[in-house]
This record gives structure tokens, C-alpha cells and sequence, in this order.
């Protein structure tokens, strides 16, 4: 059995890959662009990017039209920070 190439589903997709890469895909009839903040990429009906990110920031895609009217949203994703929060010792009493 094979996984179809589409759905027929609009969708938009974003994971955050590690601190500076943000994964997006997406399925959306007449998708001509992928936006994720400032960063662009041409797109087709279905696909995937990968895009340069920064840390500790939240990034939200979209795909476009040609005529820029948007046809999906992904949801919000975070990337992580470079570096491991700092815990303090607790002592037990």
C-alpha cells in the first residue's frame, strides 16, 4: 500500500527543527509562496521548506496565492534556545 502524494486538505505545517531551522509544510490549491516571517520561498500546491531561523523566537507560516490573499496559516511554533536553562539546587528538609 502507498501513501497518497496529497489529501486534498489545505494545510500549512511548521516544526521547529533545532534553534535556527524552522520545517514547514504544506497542501493548499493555488499555493504560489510560503512566508515564515520575513523569509520567502516559491511553493506548488503541495510541499516542504526548511528556513533559516533564529533562537528563542516564534514563527508563524503562511502560504500564499499569486495574488498574496493567504490560503493557510500554520500554527505557532518556538525555537529553542542555544543554550539549557539554569536550575537551582533546592535542598531537602
Amino acid at each position: 500500500m502507498t501513501l497518497p502524494a496529497r489529501y486534498g486538505v489545505t494545510t500549512a505545517r511548521a516544526l521547529a527543527r533545532d534553534p535556527w531551522c524552522v520545517f514547514v509544510y504544506w497542501e493548499a490549491e493555488g499555493a504560489a509562496e510560503v512566508r515564515l516571517g520575513a523569509a520567502r520561498a516559491v511553493a506548488s500546491d503541495a510541499g516542504s521548506h526548511y528556513f533559516a531561523a533564529e533562537p528563542g523566537r516564534e514563527y508563524v507560516a503562511e502560504v500564499l496565492d499569486r495574488g498574496g490573499r493567504v490560503l493557510a496559516t500554520s500554527n505557532r511554533v518556538r525555537t529553542p534556545r542555544v543554550r539549557a536553562a539554569v536550575v537551582e539546587a533546592t535542598s531537602r528538609a
